[in-house]
């Protein structure tokens, strides 16, 4: 009998837990940026009891100058996108879209808009390095970095992913691959989320998300 009594408070318990482990579950991929090729849908606006995105941080732009969080406060909304410079397809790609959508703004939406391009992997790309690479798709991009640990606390705070990966052996040590997320998170005036974009997307897409939000 006892047994039996054991097994009632048992089993409820397991199932309690089960469901918690779930919606925890749930509500990490609702706001989990997928990975480099993901083809989540375009997110508007912060999910529903999600993790905010966007926080504190300090990092260096390419002009050497440190830069916060609160450089994000001002007249203009600013698209971040994390990538490295040695990314074979979706960095350039994105890079490569985002110049040609630029062009195709309305000057007034141009003039409020600033694109970001955060480097992850600080041990190869230099601030020279990395300012000659954006500045390689359009003369108004600017790119930040910052050592591991600083970059860690952003990516955190925007729920962004990036990992370093391992020279295959006896390879040189200086050529390996990162995997990262492929959003574009767009932060209006006041510093504060507002929706992302995929590098995925059509330029025709980006442009007409760019011109809902940047008013």
């Amino acid at each position: 009998m006892k047994s039996l009594e054991s097994s009632s408070r048992v089993i409820p318990a397991i199932l309690m837990l089960i469901l918690t482990v779930a919606a925890f579950a749930a509500i990490w991929l609702a706001v989990k940026p997928a990975a480099t090729g993901a083809t989540a849908e375009v997110g508007y606006g912060q999910p529903s009891g999600a993790p905010a995105i966007g926080g504190p941080f300090t990092l260096t732009d390419d002009a050497g100058r440190t830069v916060t969080e609160a450089n994000l406060v001002g007249e203009k909304y600013h698209l971040i996108f994390f990538g490295f410079a040695n990314c074979p397809d979706v960095c350039p790609g994105m890079l490569q879209l985002m110049a040609g959508v630029e062009e195709k703004l309305p000057q007034t939406t141009r003039e409020k808009l600033q694109f970001v391009f955060v480097s992850v992997d600080p041990a190869r790309d230099t601030l020279e390095k990395l300012g000659a690479y954006v500045r390689g798709f359009s003369p108004s991009f600017v790119g930040w970095t910052g050592d591991k640990a600083n970059i860690d606390i952003m990516t955190k705070n925007y729920l962004a992913y990036y990992a370093i990966g391992t020279p295959a052996e006896n390879d040189d040590p200086t050529i390996y691959n990162v995997d990262h997320s492929g959003f574009a998170y767009l932060m209006g005036p006041d510093g504060k989320y507002i929706t992302h974009l995929r590098s995925s997307d059509s330029a025709a897409s980006l442009q007409a998300g760019l011109e809902r939000f940047v008013k």
